[in-house]
């Protein structure tokens, strides 16, 4: 993404404009979701489906730069440390929590066990609730990996 060579002051503003992106292609992302969950809950369908054209269009080259910050992160990391588990995980965790608040929209719910499920109202408040919290820690990440790039020499 940024080039090494670069002297230290253009460096800073190359990574400042890659931190913006990385923020803006969260938002398309997070866009596309929430636009795609209103639709599936047939909530306005014309307006919705017709939403999903222009954020499904930026949902690809979105989803596109996130992955390669998080893998141009993960390779220019000098040092091994315990916490690459943990910087491994959290993104994965939102992930999931984010598929499991999608879940909650749809009309067989969210599963409890293998009786008792839990469907309308309350699977959507559960379902939403993942999903802003799967957002926010997919957010938090970007930040973390945004403040580390800044700090690199």
């Amino acid at each position: 993404f940024v080039e090494t060579d670069l002297e230290s002051e253009h460096r800073a503003i190359h990574l400042e404009q890659m931190f913006e992106l990385d923020f803006l292609a969260i938002c398309a992302v997070t866009t596309f979701v929430g636009v795609l969950i209103f639709h599936l809950d047939e909530y306005r369908p014309r307006l919705t489906f017709w939403l999903l054209i222009p954020t499904g269009l930026l949902f690809f080259p979105a989803a596109a730069i996130i992955a390669i910050t998080a893998s141009s992160y993960f390779e220019f990391r000098k040092s091994r440390s315990r916490y690459d588990m943990i910087q491994i995980a959290l993104p994965v965790l939102a992930v999931f929590l984010i598929i499991l608040g999608i879940k909650g929209f749809t009309k067989s719910g969210l599963a409890l066990s293998k009786t008792k499920t839990l469907t309308g109202r309350p699977a959507k408040i559960v379902g939403a609730s993942c999903i802003f919290f799967g957002t926010a820690m997919l957010v938090a990440i970007l930040v973390f990996i945004g403040g580390l790039l800044q700090k690199l020499p």
